[in-house]
């Protein structure tokens, strides 16, 4: 799988190796990018989750650099909103689809 993505496991620690067993971290660790980097110093589950919304939040930035510093205000609207209706998926505005955009 890590090489199938551009990774190498022998750089990796025997740590490192352990979180990557759960499917969740896997994932977050090839979404991220970090599975391509030359040195990867992760030690935890929540470093491979900040690492992967750190590349969620600049991914948009760099393919639309004019309208980068709209980004953050519109991820908090929408939370904010689904917080207040204590819903955990929203649907396409104006969609005429039954299934949600974003849900856990």
């Amino acid at each position: 799988m890590l090489a199938a993505e551009g990774g190498d496991a022998t750089r990796l620690t025997l740590r490192q190796l352990q979180l990557l067993r759960l499917a969740q971290n896997l994932a977050l660790f090839v979404e991220s990018g970090l599975v391509r980097n030359e040195r990867t110093s992760f030690v935890s589950q929540k470093e491979l989750f900040d690492a992967y919304w750190h590349t969620k939040r600049t991914t948009p930035a760099a393919a639309w650099p004019a309208e980068a510093n709209q980004w953050m205000p519109i991820i908090e609207t929408l939370v904010r909103e689904m917080n207040e209706a204590q819903v955990i998926s929203v649907r396409r505005h104006g969609s005429t689809h039954s299934r949600p955009i974003f849900s856990t």
